[in-house]
């Protein structure tokens, strides 16, 4: 069975449906804003003498603009680093069922331009340098980062002992989606 509609404008109805469909065209859509949390807890893998990192990591992101990223961790072992840095990375996946171990390799963004980046990989987002408590209170904002579509959702962030080139994992969380903070 086919069945078949015709319809007919007047003109004047012809005239208003059209400004209508321009208008819509034209108006800016509203701005998506997207937000996300990833509560860190210690590598159940990396022993009991290793840092008891907690803490959160609260991002946001409006539209395509940088992604902004509040990290607020406690729980390094400050005494004994000498330098006091670790590596903050965002891996493939978000697996925890094996500790930090099942969090694949470092993620590479789709939209990043590597002369723009300290480390060359767009997954390496840096060192963080805990105070004499082991606290780390920071802000961040990368551009080439997206809580969008084939973006960070779901992957993990990792921290390692010492600087970025360090293999130890110590800590990690998975990115997921939240409301508004």
């Amino acid at each position: 069975m086919h069945v078949h509609f015709h319809m007919h404008l007047d003109e004047e109805d012809h005239h208003d449906h059209k400004s209508n469909a321009e208008r819509r065209h034209c108006e800016k859509s509203s701005p998506v804003h997207r937000f996300a949390h990833c509560e860190m807890r210690p590598n159940t893998h990396a022993g009991e003498h290793m840092h008891q990192i907690h803490g959160s990591i609260m991002m946001s992101q409006q539209d395509e603009e940088a992604l902004s990223m509040e990290v607020n961790l406690s729980g390094f072992d400050v005494p004994q680093e000498l330098d006091h840095k670790h590596g903050l990375h965002i891996h493939e996946f978000g697996d925890m069922s094996q500790g930090c171990e099942a969090v694949g390799g470092l993620y590479h963004a789709k939209r990043h331009n590597h002369r723009d980046l300290h480390h060359g990989h767009s997954g390496d987002l840096g060192d963080l340098r805990p105070d004499g408590h082991g606290d780390v209170n920071d802000t961040r904002t990368f551009d080439w980062l997206s809580l969008g579509h084939g973006g960070i959702l779901g992957r993990s962030l990792v921290v390692f002992q010492g600087n970025h080139s360090s293999h130890i994992i110590v800590a990690c969380c998975v990115i997921g989606r939240c409301q508004g903070h």
